[in-house]
């Protein structure tokens, strides 16, 4: 399939609108048939890995290791990152860093190929200038994520020494979800979440664009969630790419 984003979107309106707040989010950002493939890959066909925090890195675990845990061994796997998320950054769900696994010459025939390089390419990044008003912008990495119930990303301000980020992004391709379900994406004025500025939840077909640094969460999805909360989000940025993992 060849990917394309939505010809009916206004340029000029969504710029206007982003020069507000420095964010944005786009609905029907792809056409039907391009986001209702996007969502049956990650459905069907996504070699997801489950990461999370212990304090000191960024840990991955395949999911049938995962699985394939003793009750006694997950569960003391779940106090430690409960532990390291009370009272500071922490972080659980699953993760497939596409375009990293790319970049070292992994996955080149999976179907994902195809969206990675509409990321890369001027369709994508032409656009992505135009809206943010920033043409600096020169390169994307990106990752798909799925949030299943009790998952979680606490406060961060997306910023990585050495990177020069410029924004980030997050296209949502959840078909049906309810608030009460959670996994919304929160904004901050500050890194102790005094207030929330905004919180968008889960929804389909939207792309949700914003300055990086900023300050931002993602809502613990309820253990009575009844769907996936699948994503594709990454960083947009200038000259040197973010470290691949």
């Amino acid at each position: 399939m060849e990917f394309k984003l939505n010809p009916d979107l206004d340029l000029d309106a969504l710029g206007e609108a982003y020069a507000v707040k420095k964010r944005l989010q786009i609905k029907q950002i792809l056409p039907t048939k391009a986001a209702k493939h996007i969502n049956e890959l990650m459905d069907k066909q996504t070699p997801w890995i489950f990461t999370f925090s212990d304090g000191s890195g960024t840990n991955y675990m395949p999911i049938p290791m995962l699985r394939s845990l003793p009750p006694q061994e997950n569960a003391r796997l779940q106090q430690m990152i409960n532990q390291t998320s009370r009272n500071g950054f922490g972080f659980c769900y699953n993760t497939f860093n596409f375009h990293n696994e790319i970049m070292k010459g992994n996955f080149l025939d999976h179907p994902i190929k195809k969206f990675d390089d509409f990321l890369q390419s001027d369709k994508f990044l032409g656009f992505i200038r135009k809206v943010t008003g920033d043409e600096t912008i020169d390169g994307c990495g990106a990752a798909a994520t799925w949030f299943g119930p009790g998952h979680y990303l606490n406060i961060h301000s997306d910023q990585i020494k050495g990177c020069d980020l410029r924004a980030a992004f997050i296209f949502n391709f959840s078909p049906k979800w309810r608030a009460d379900w959670g996994g919304e994406l929160k904004f901050f004025p500050d890194k102790e979440g005094s207030k929330v500025e905004e919180g968008l939840f889960p929804a389909y077909n939207v792309l949700n664009i914003a300055t990086v640094p900023y300050y931002h969460s993602v809502g613990v999805v309820a253990p009575f969630a009844g769907a996936p909360r699948f994503s594709i989000s990454g960083w947009l940025f200038s000259g040197k790419p973010p470290p691949l993992h």
